[in-house]
């Protein structure tokens, strides 16, 4: 699996295209064999290892001034409005409230590839240094208050659910 994804990033690489584009390809495609559960698993310490290596390497490109912190805390300040915006769509196309909610907080945070668009977006000179440090150090903070809402969603949907079963 990851001599796929090395090779169809190489490859994109070669034809002029992005190597973290071949890269996802190469992951959805192994992503519907019949082992790619049991691969995931195996892989799971690689890919966590690569994924703070990622965050390390983007932050070491940029560093956010006074107001990149003010901005990134802004961002993260959407979040709630985020995951209520999940619940209302979700319920909207017919899902339990229960499911909306749980899924409403599983989404409730800017994923890496926020980073990624944003490090292509750098390399094309379409987003300043500024703008990318923003995007990581809103990333990070989401992630930071994504992890204990997440471990604590069944707990919140219990304390909400009369409230949340109107809708």
């Amino acid at each position: 699996a990851v001599l796929v994804a090395l090779g169809v990033a190489e490859a994109f690489h070669y034809f002029g295209l992005s190597g973290e584009l071949g890269a996802i390809l190469a992951g959805a495609l192994v992503a519907r064999h019949e082992k790619s559960e049991q691969l995931g698993h195996r892989l799971w310490a690689l890919k966590e290892i690569l994924l703070v290596a990622f965050f390390v390497g983007i932050g070491l490109k940029v560093s956010p001034s006074g107001d990149g912190w003010a901005v990134a805390s802004m961002l993260t300040l959407l979040l709630p409005l985020k995951a209520w915006l999940f619940f209302a769509l979700l319920v909207a196309v017919g899902l339990r409230a229960r499911t909306a909610f749980l899924t409403g907080t599983v989404l409730t945070s800017y994923s890496e590839f926020t980073l990624i668009a944003g490090a292509l977006a750098h390399e094309a000179g379409m987003l300043s240094g500024a703008g990318l440090s923003i995007l990581a150090l809103t990333t990070v903070l989401s992630f930071v208050i994504h992890l204990p809402v997440n471990r604590l969603s069944q707990r919140l949907y219990d304390y909400y659910r009369p409230w949340l079963h109107r809708f």
